[in-house]
């Protein structure tokens, strides 16, 4: 039997990311019910087979890690700058930023949400300074 492959791209492939998306939180949801602080990451968002999550146990100052084909970078929940150190996915800068732009209020309270008791860095304050 032939197989035929159909690229999915544009607002289709955006729709089935949102989908894939509510299907993993609803069971981070759920295993972060059941095993608390024990949950290592979770993922936020997906686009154009991109990745974003937030750990829960990070240490340095609020941001979300993208991943995609072995790369891992990471950026800032407030304003989408590259975190110090960081390097991989540049040529995929203008999407991660873009979709930054769209779910900067969800991450800052999924940041929140997820901060263990013990964490060193807490809460991310709101409102944010007018120059951020």
């Amino acid at each position: 039997m032939t197989e035929i492959t159909i690229p999915i791209e544009g607002e289709l492939l955006d729709d089935l990311s949102a989908r894939f998306y509510l299907v993993e939180r609803a069971a981070r949801d759920e295993r972060y019910a059941r095993q608390g602080s024990a949950l290592a990451h979770f993922t936020v968002g997906r686009v154009d087979g991109l990745t974003m999550r937030i750990r829960v146990k990070d240490h340095t100052l609020p941001h979300f890690h993208v991943v995609y084909n072995g790369e891992d970078a990471s950026f800032s929940i407030i304003d989408c700058s590259r975190m110090r150190g960081t390097i991989g996915l540049e040529r995929y800068y203008g999407v991660i930023r873009s979709w930054w732009e769209c779910n900067n209020q969800m991450l800052i309270e999924e940041w929140n949400n997820s901060r263990p008791a013990n964490c060193p860095v807490g809460p991310i304050r709101l409102p944010l300074p007018r120059s951020l």
